[in-house]
């Protein structure tokens, strides 16, 4: 079967980001992008490759040999071969991930869409569009992880058929920290608010997520800045105090720290 060729809007990401010159074969991501605005065309494509579709805001449907209407919070998972396109009168936010996979994901997903409903999955396909659109260097590593963390949960809730449960404290404390990395965040007081000690939260928050919190709040601050230097003229001062670290010069040696390069130099040469 001969596939169509990328679109023009989905960018394939470059082989230099993982460190061999080449992506894993087992599972890595082909492109990430996101997309605002409606889809009134209705070209529908072949190709060779596994496509996630998640709907962060709005509705769409997912034109096919049935079709399908989904809204956020919906995550689809649509296999190589399976002819689609995704139409949408008003206005929707999509992230696409394309992606190689050799054995990962069983038979039975292989033949159809599959759709779940999950808030948190979706915030963890956000993580891998910031991540894929705000950071450089040899990344592809990290994107390969990000993608089997958010699949292997796709998976989990198609196979149960059910949300993610809805009493998962953690999770909702993680979410709490992504939602208002822009405010000046008390540690000890987000514990207390899911219910939480102060040592065992700092345990379980390093277990879910790798990080402990405030370096995990900082890695958010300093994805969020990174988008905004990229997509805005705002002065590197407002940028900081968006982000939720308003000492432009403190906001400026941790750019430098993680990113390698100041905000204006990043801002002049977002890819290094």
């Amino acid at each position: 079967m001969r596939s169509a060729p990328l679109p023009e809007l989905l960018h394939e990401l470059n082989p230099d980001l993982w460190p061999s010159g080449r992506r894993s074969r087992d599972l890595s991501p082909l492109f990430v992008e996101r997309y605002r605005g409606p889809r009134t065309t209705r070209k529908l494509a072949v190709h060779a490759f596994w496509e996630v579709t998640a709907v962060m805001a709005g509705k769409e449907t997912i034109l096919g040999s049935t079709p399908i209407e989904v809204q956020s919070p919906a995550v689809c998972l649509i296999p190589p071969g399976y002819r689609h396109d995704e139409f949408a009168e008003q206005e929707v936010d999509t992230i696409w991930i394309g992606f190689q996979s050799r054995q990962v994901i069983p038979s039975r997903w292989r033949s159809a869409v599959t759709v779940v409903e999950s808030k948190p999955l979706l915030d963890l396909i956000g993580q891998l569009w910031l991540l894929a659109a705000t950071t450089h260097g040899r990344i592809g590593p990290e994107l390969d992880a990000q993608l089997a963390n958010s699949l292997h949960r796709f998976l989990r809730l198609a196979t149960e058929g059910v949300p993610a449960p809805a009493a998962d404290a953690m999770q909702h404390a993680v979410e709490f920290i992504m939602n208002h990395y822009a405010d000046v965040v008390d540690m000890p007081g987000v514990a207390r608010r899911h219910g939480f000690s102060t040592g065992y939260f700092y345990r379980q928050f390093r277990q879910r997520t790798g990080l402990a919190p405030n370096a995990y709040l900082t890695r958010i601050r300093l994805q969020a800045a990174s988008q905004l230097l990229r997509q805005s003229t705002l002065p590197v001062k407002e940028i900081a105090g968006r982000v939720g670290l308003p000492d432009e010069a403190y906001f400026s040696r941790l750019f430098k720290k993680s990113n390698g390069v100041s905000p204006i130099r990043y801002r002049a040469n977002p890819r290094g």
